[in-house]
């Protein structure tokens, strides 16, 4: 039987607002250990346990920090932009690659144009990260008397989104976004067990807004 995983998180952070509130930002840093956390033992499974066991690990060692920036950056100009730093080391000081990436940078914006073409906005929308363990899964032999577990990694990858809109009178506008430019293979999201779910490729939306 697997007993409970235990430990303790140490959190502290800071939070600070300009323009008289307009752009807000946010620091937080953290560490907690944790030990006895179940994993899927990647040994070859016998014949009467097909899925494998669970082991438990030593002890865990995360820490990193969280820095958060949103809010009108300028006049017409909106930003919202983050990155986490997430570094997990086992009980021998070597870093475990967790389903969570060490880097994670998130950034968009959007901006009205000055002057004459102040009807029209531009802006777009960044997010890279470094490789995680995206799932587990396992390769058996034909027979499925043995069955050996492995972890699905997702690499480091970029997606880069796009968009322009035009406000034509005060109640219609019209936007046009380019979604993944760059048209990278990814895995947008995961669930710890054999599956993974691929983020869409290249693709294009026109949108049409209109208020009454």
């Amino acid at each position: 039987m697997v007993g409970p995983a235990h430990g303790a998180t140490l959190e502290t952070g800071i939070k600070g607002a300009w323009r008289d509130g307009a752009l807000n930002g946010s620091l937080a840093v953290y560490r907690a250990v944790q030990r006895n956390k179940p994993f899927q033992d990647p040994a070859p499974a016998p014949p009467s346990l097909p899925y494998g066991c669970c082991v438990l690990t030593g002890s865990i060692r995360s820490s990193g920090a969280d820095l958060q920036i949103n809010g009108e950056l300028l006049p017409g100009s909106l930003i919202g932009a983050g990155y986490t730093y997430n570094a997990s080391v086992d009980a021998d000081g070597g870093f475990v690659i967790a389903s969570a990436p060490m880097h994670l940078l998130k950034v968009w914006t959007s901006n009205r144009l000055p002057g004459d073409l102040n009807r029209w906005t531009v802006g777009g929308s960044l997010r890279a990260q470094t490789p995680v363990a995206a799932a587990f899964t396992f390769v058996c032999t034909a027979d499925f008397q043995t069955c050996m577990g492995h972890k699905v990694l997702q690499g480091a990858f970029a997606v880069v989104d796009l968009h322009s809109g035009f406000q034509i009178t005060p109640n219609w506008a019209i936007a046009l976004s380019v979604n993944n430019i760059l048209d990278k293979s990814y895995y947008e999201s995961y669930s710890r067990y054999q599956q993974v779910w691929y983020g869409e490729p290249r693709n294009f939306m026109l949108r049409v807004d209109g208020k009454y």
